[in-house]
């Protein structure tokens, strides 16, 4: 529950938060994750480095964030980590992209 403090997340801050998301899945595909920086993913967003650090303290944060959105559309129904690295891996990011407009705007 929300306390009283907490306003809900504005449209954009979700927008650039889903932009920052399906950066890091693109490069994912030609690029191993331990090989993607910030700078790359900021290019491929056309967001600057400030932006990027606003909405996300790492990589490490926004591939969380990618991990608990594919548990939620994990096609086995089981949502594992097993199923989640295996959309990962496969690079299915559309099943994210497919379903984005039911994820949760508060987290």
């Amino acid at each position: 529950m929300k306390s009283p403090n907490q306003k809900k997340t504005d449209r954009r801050t979700l927008y650039t938060q889903m932009v920052i998301k399906d950066a890091l899945l693109e490069l994912n595909k030609e690029t191993a994750y331990d090989k993607i920086n910030v700078t790359m993913v900021c290019r491929q967003a056309e967001i600057a480095r400030a932006t990027f650090y606003l909405h996300f303290d790492s990589l490490d944060e926004v591939l969380d964030s990618v991990i608990d959105d594919a548990l939620l559309f994990s096609e086995s129904g089981s949502g594992t980590v097993v199923d989640v690295l295996d959309i990962i891996r496969s690079g299915r990011s559309d099943v994210l992209r497919e379903n984005e407009t039911v994820l949760p705007a508060d987290r």
